[in-house]
C-alpha cells in the first residue's frame, strides 16, 4: 500500500489553495457546522464513517469527490486511512462506485477486496464488480496485460447481465403474486426467526404467522418454507433490488 505522501487522488498542481475553490458552498457550510473546516484534529475514523452514513439522497452536495477534496486539503498526512474508513462506509450506489475506482487508483488492495465482497450482490453493481474483480486480479497481482482484461471484462459483463436478467425475472414473478406480509415473513424465516418471534416482529398472531407460510407454499409451489426463503433470497427480493415492483398488502 503506498505511504500517505503518495496519496494521488488529485493531480499535482493542485495546491490546497487551488483545490477548496472546487468544494460547494454547501459543502463548505456543513463542514463549518461540524467544525471540520479548517480543524485536522476533527477528522477522526467516526467522522469519516458519519460523512458515509449522510451522504446520498438527503446530502446530495456531499458526494465522494467532496469529501475527497475536503480531506486532501485539512488532513493530507492522514488522507489515505481515513479515504480507507469512508470507502468502506458509504452506501449510495454512486458513492461505492467512486470507492471503487479510488481503491483501484490508489491500488489499496485490501480496501478493494472489501469492497468487493460487502457488495457482491448487489445487482445494481453487477458490471463494477466484474470490473473490479478482475482489475484486482489482473492488475494489482500482475497476472496478465490490459488487452486480456478487457476481453475478460467483455465475456464477465455478458455473464453479469444475463444473471441479473434471470433475477430480475424471478423477481418480478414473485413480488407479483406474493404480499408485502407475506415477503416479511420470508425475510424473517431467512433471518432464521421460528414462528413465534415472527409473530412477535410482525406484531400479530402466531395462528395469522401459520397462515402466511401456508400462502407462501401454496404460492411458490415449495415444500418447506426454508426452501421458499432460499429461493426469495436468490431472486433478491428479500433485501433492497433494483427490479422495483410495486407491492400490494
Amino acid at each position: 500500500m503506498p505511504k500517505e505522501k503518495h496519496m494521488g487522488l488529485l493531480p499535482t498542481y493542485f495546491t490546497p489553495e487551488t483545490t477548496v475553490r472546487f468544494i460547494t458552498r454547501e459543502t463548505k457550510r456543513f463542514l463549518k457546522q461540524k467544525k471540520l473546516w479548517d480543524q485536522s484534529e476533527g477528522w477522526t475514523s467516526e467522522v469519516m464513517k458519519e460523512l458515509a452514513a449522510l451522504s446520498g439522497k438527503q446530502y446530495q452536495f456531499l458526494t465522494f469527490e467532496q469529501v475527497v477534496l475536503a480531506v486532501k486539503i485539512f488532513v493530507p498526512e492522514r488522507a489515505i486511512s481515513l479515504m480507507n474508513e469512508y470507502s468502506l462506509a458509504v452506501q449510495d450506489d454512486d458513492d461505492i462506485k467512486d470507492a471503487f475506482e479510488y481503491a483501484a487508483v490508489l491500488h489499496q488492495e485490501n480496501v478493494l477486496k472489501a469492497l468487493l465482497d460487502q457488495h457482491r450482490n448487489k445487482a445494481v453493481l453487477q458490471e463494477w464488480i466484474v470490473v473490479y474483480s478482475l482489475f484486482l486480479e489482473n492488475m494489482v497481482e500482475g497476472k496478465s496485460n490490459p488487452e486480456v482484461i478487457i476481453h475478460q471484462v467483455i465475456r464477465e459483463l455478458r455473464g453479469a447481465i444475463d444473471r441479473v436478467e434471470e433475477e430480475c425475472a424471478l423477481f418480478r414473478q414473485l413480488t407479483s403474486m406474493l404480499t408485502s406480509k407475506e415477503i416479511e415473513v420470508l425475510q424473517n424465516i431467512h433471518k432464521g426467526y421460528k414462528r413465534r418471534e415472527i409473530a412477535k416482529t410482525m406484531y400479530t398472531s402466531e395462528h395469522t404467522v401459520k397462515s402466511h407460510i401456508r400462502n407462501i407454499l401454496t404460492k411458490m409451489g415449495a415444500d418447506n418454507i426454508k426452501e421458499a426463503a432460499a429461493t426469495a433470497h436468490k431472486a433478491n427480493i428479500l433485501q433492497q433490488n433494483t427490479c422495483h415492483n410495486d407491492k400490494k398488502d
